[in-house]
């Protein structure tokens, strides 16, 4: 990160790898763009994006540190231009090397108010400005006040990954609320998990683990782990919900074919899927409705290139996931 210090006025706002190569930092600019560095060794050397392709910025626009998203090949971050009070959504979906910008219209943007943005797919995400949230379904051309029920928390918005329309906020006692909630529905509805803990970070591993970084208000420390608002007790490692079916991916890691072995416990609409580790829908394995009882698909290796990926078994409204290796 050398380089954001070789111009002056430049500060480091978000540093992101898309897989172990392909990497992006984003700095405030220095001059009439925003500094953008790209890396595809893993960290190794860095090269600057081409400037032609980085919209210029407004006077007194700089970035929200650290507020950005990732979805696949995309990458959004957040800006504020201070004299005309307007803020902007940039928008790359070739991982860094091309931007567009858009004034996004929110009037609730504020420097000491808690600014997210999190993206469910491609195309739909939101926009937190402490509780207030806005919301997008064209990849964040445009934005639009959302409605919502329920409680959003003013700290943290995240995306529960290869779990399309699924998001988490999360507070702190520090900004009035401790908690956390999820929406199953893009964010329209929100549920409450717990009010007992600050959380103050939250990352995600899959569709059925998360972690949260923040402590308790009896000061015993806490994490949860999240699958469609089953919230788990601090230091568990297993969604409860993930318990109440059967579901297995035989062999794994496999070479040629695997067999997806799952269980219904009634008649439900049942989707699987395959993605890529980076989020990527890859397969389209089955969807039908199927009845209680024990069943099967097989998944085929066909093309699939070596490397990590999740199978995605969608049973009604409950989601499950399973990582397999193809060698």
């Amino acid at each position: 990160m050398e380089a954001f210090h070789n111009t002056a006025g430049g500060a480091p706002d978000e540093v992101y790898f898309f897989n172990s190569n392909d990497g992006i930092a984003i700095g405030d600019p220095p001059n009439n763009r925003f500094e953008i560095w790209l890396t595809h060794n893993g960290g190794s050397t860095w090269q600057q994006a081409d400037s032609n392709n980085v919209p210029e910025i407004e006077p007194g626009e700089a970035g929200h540190g650290n507020v950005y998203a990732t979805h696949g090949n995309n990458i959004w971050f957040v800006s504020f231009a201070s004299v005309s009070g307007h803020t902007f959504v940039y928008h790359s979906a070739d991982k860094g090397n091309s931007w567009t910008k858009v004034d996004d219209g929110n009037d609730n943007f504020d420097f000491f108010i808690n600014e997210e943005i999190a993206f469910t797919d491609d195309l739909h995400g939101l926009e937190k400005s402490g509780t207030v949230l806005r919301s997008t379904d064209d990849g964040g051309n445009t934005w639009s006040d959302l409605s919502y029920s329920g409680t959003v928390f003013p700290l943290v918005l995240a995306a529960v990954p290869y779990t399309p329309g699924y998001y988490v906020t999360s507070g702190a006692a520090f900004d009035g609320m401790s908690g956390t909630s999820f929406s199953p529905d893009y964010g329209h509805t929100w549920h409450l998990i717990d009010t007992a803990v600050d959380h103050m970070a939250i990352g995600f591993y899959n569709s059925n683990i998360g972690y949260s970084g923040g402590s308790s208000k009896n000061g015993n420390g806490g994490a949860f782990i999240l699958l469609h608002g089953n919230a788990a007790t601090p230091g568990n490692i297993t969604a409860g919900i993930d318990k109440k079916i059967e579901f297995s991916v035989l062999p794994n890691p496999l070479i040629n074919n695997a067999t997806i072995n799952f269980s219904l416990p009634q008649k439900a609409h049942t989707v699987i899927e395959l993605y890529d580790e980076v989020g990527n829908r890859i397969i389209d394995i089955l969807s039908a409705d199927m009845p209680a009882g024990k069943h099967s698909a097989i998944l085929k290796r066909g093309d699939l290139k070596t490397g990590n990926y999740i199978v995605h078994l969608q049973i009604d409204n409950n989601i499950y996931s399973r990582n397999i290796i193809i060698e």
